[in-house]
């Protein structure tokens, strides 16, 4: 009882919240048709146009589409999965023109069992069922009641929200708007993504405005035009259009006789939504036409990278060519990238492949990768350059960035040798993030290498060998990996751990050798099958803190002596001593100090803790680094008592003495009553 209780009061609460932050609440995303194009369900009005005469009634429904159980990733956020299903609860309002439309009557259809064609599973409760006929609103809003109820889902079907029926007053038209909409889950705060449709009336003849934008996307760049064309906007022959309203949704209205207009936005950041009206030669107003306008601070892509799956390729074979582009700018871009190559300048580029990139998000990356096949090229010995190239968005800030040049060029030959590269060499240990030398005696030295298959056969054989040397040329470690092989253009990366070492320098070597069956060397260019570089280990700081005195009073001052420490390396320096001392039972660190000798006041009894913080000119305490715990914080307890105040010191002494006196008193009287209770000793007989 309790648990339906809260539940469906969680519901309750995120339905009739005005905070609830859910796609399409304020605006919904209009789409042409209720076919949807994507996954997504679709809540729209049925029959999308009704047109009808005056004194005639209509019915229309507002209806949902293809609620599924599926998830996808948030659109505006990609780290977020969104339901597009598991509906629990709705809140819709839907608006009309009440000086054309009059509103005679509506029916919820909710709860299934009760209308097979409505929405959800019963037991439901009514949240709102409100009309304003003088405003021209309706507001419906329902919940499903746990446990009983189950999440209700129409996959590929449509269902029917409500229906509500009107009588046209005059000639006219207006928009069946669905002006908020709430998708809840039976997870509190879940928001269902999906898409919308309004529906629009007109009594016959009536004009009808429609237009476009460019930008075409809705993205305008702040202080740049953006026009809107109303050239598809249509009046019913032989009356014509004579008149276009326009509203751009900041506070700027312009009325005119052409179509095409241009606007400004001046601020930045903001979303607007731009109005149309268009008027006939009879002064007859059509409904309005709106289209969402979001204006950017600047568009702007560029080409960051070009890479290939190989530097040689045998001629006949396919390449892989990696394009890596980014949105550097504030809208959603669609744009082409084309790839192209040539032989020397004076050839002109020769086109390899285009592709487009959809919605590619503000500051966002994306990598995209072309086939480029080398059958096409003369069949010879010759190196190829690469570049990249990205169609303009509208209003570009910069196309300078729009192409790029691989600074590395394409082997495309017709021998056939082996050739194996060492590539991406790299050492370090693993904390926080990647941290390279010097390292600490005991850390776990990650060192990493991938190998890249770079000659035309088939199959390349190799040997690896990596060595660490203690300088001068001391070998303290071999490893080898033999009879390794790679297909032709593959790579493998290696990975070898060092938790030994002794505080030294070193040079960490790794050198690659192809052969053949018959163990022949074959590798075309050595000179890329070797790769070096030095470390260095250190010890760490050896910390020394004086004593404490035994017995620490309130208000004393305390001395904390570290003058003792000590570096081992020669060229070690302890650079920074800083002391916190943290209040008894858990509290915060009171205060810090800094300097191998301080002076401290503590202000309260009981357990303080001190801690001694180090800073040499290589590391200081990292929680991500275990080496660095003891040598670079030590950690005291410090127990700190009540000093007696005199009065009460008195007052003891004089109870002792009274009490010594007392014991005395108390002495003296036994032993005189023992002496008067021991019996007399009779005299002796006279002889």
């Amino acid at each position: 009882m309790w648990k339906k209780i809260a539940v469906s009061f969680a519901i309750f609460m995120f339905l009739i919240s005005p905070y609830a932050v859910i796609v399409g609440t304020s605006s919904p995303t209009s789409v042409v048709n209720p076919e949807l194009t994507s996954q997504r369900p679709l809540v729209y009005v049925d029959p999308p146009l009704t047109e009808k005469d005056k004194g005639q009634s209509f019915t229309v429904g507002v209806k949902i589409f293809n609620l599924t159980d599926a998830y996808v990733k948030d659109p505006e956020d990609p780290k977020l999965m969104r339901p597009l299903g598991n509906l629990w609860g709705f809140d819709i309002r839907f608006a009309w023109d009440p000086a054309i439309l009059k509103y005679e009557s509506h029916l919820p259809k909710v709860g299934v069992e009760t209308y097979p064609d409505g929405v959800l599973y019963e037991p439901v409760m009514e949240i709102k069922n409100e009309v304003n006929p003088n405003q021209g609103n309706y507001t419906i809003a329902y919940s499903s009641m746990p446990p009983e109820a189950d999440v209700f889902n129409n996959p590929d079907q449509n269902s029917t929200v409500f229906e509500i029926t009107f009588t046209v007053l005059k000639r006219g038209a207006c928009d069946l708007r669905l002006t908020s909409i709430k998708l809840a889950t039976n997870i509190a705060g879940e928001e269902i993504l999906y898409n919308s449709q309004d529906g629009s009336f007109q009594t016959s003849g009536v004009p009808v405005a429609r237009f476009t934008t460019w930008p075409s996307d809705g993205f305008a760049v702040v202080n740049k035009p953006i026009m809107f064309n109303a050239s598809e906007s249509t009046a019913t022959a032989p009356r014509y259009i004579k008149l276009y309203i326009w509203k751009f949704g900041d506070n700027v209205e312009e009325n005119g006789a052409t179509p095409i207009i241009n606007h400004t936005y001046t601020a930045k950041g903001v979303q607007y939504w731009v109005s149309l009206r268009v008027m006939d030669d009879e002064d007859v107003i059509s409904a309005p036409k709106e289209k969402q306008v979001t204006v950017v601070e600047k568009r702007d892509i560029a080409v960051k990278s070009i890479s290939f799956s190989r530097k040689i390729v045998l001629w006949g074979k396919t390449l892989m060519i990696n394009v890596n582009v980014s949105n550097i700018g504030g809208a959603r871009e669609n744009f082409t990238i084309s790839t192209y190559y040539n032989a020397t300048p004076t050839d002109g580029w020769t086109l390899i492949q285009q592709k487009q990139i959809q919605n590619l998000l503000p500051g966002s990356d994306s990598e995209t990768s072309f086939n480029w096949d080398t059958s096409t090229l003369p069949q010879a010995i010759k190196y190829y350059n690469i570049s990249a190239s990205l169609s303009t968005v509208p209003h570009e800030a910069s196309t300078v960035d729009n192409s790029r040049t691989s600074p590395k060029l394409v082997l495309v030959t017709t021998s056939i040798f082996d050739d194996i590269a060492l590539e991406s060499f790299s050492i370090y240990v693993v904390a926080t993030v990647q941290v390279p030398s010097p390292f600490l005696v005991g850390e776990n030295i990650t060192m990493t290498f991938t190998v890249v298959a770079q000659g035309t056969t088939e199959e390349t054989q190799y040997n690896l060998t990596l060595q660490v040397t203690k300088e001068p040329d001391v070998i303290v470690l071999t490893q080898k990996w033999d009879n390794e092989s790679l297909e032709s253009g593959a790579q493998r990366a290696y990975l070898f751990y060092a938790d030994d070492l002794i505080a030294a320098s070193y040079t960490v070597t790794v050198n690659a050798t192809a052969f053949n069956a018959t163990a022949i060397e074959t590798d075309n260019n050595p000179s890329d099958n070797f790769v070096g570089e030095a470390i260095r280990v250190i010890a760490p700081p050896i910390t020394s803190v004086a004593s404490l005195p035994p017995t620490i009073y309130v208000g004393d001052v305390v001395t904390l002596n570290a003058s003792g420490s000590s570096h081992p390396e020669p060229d070690g320096q302890i650079s920074e001593f800083r002391w916190d001392f943290t209040e008894p039972e858990g509290g915060s660190v009171k205060e810090s100090k800094y300097g191998a000798i301080v002076e401290y006041v503590f202000n309260k009894a009981g357990n303080w803790t001190v801690t001694l913080n180090l800073r040499d000119n290589w590391f200081s305490y990292d929680l991500a680094r275990p080496k660095t715990h003891q040598p670079y914080r030590q950690e005291l307890t410090v127990r700190v008592d009540e000093k007696a105040s005199e009065e009460a010191t008195g007052i003891q002494i004089e109870i002792l003495y009274a009490g010594a006196a007392v014991i005395v008193i108390a002495l003296v009287g036994t032993l005189a009553y023992w002496r008067l209770k021991k019996p007399k000793t009779p005299p002796s007989p006279s002889l």
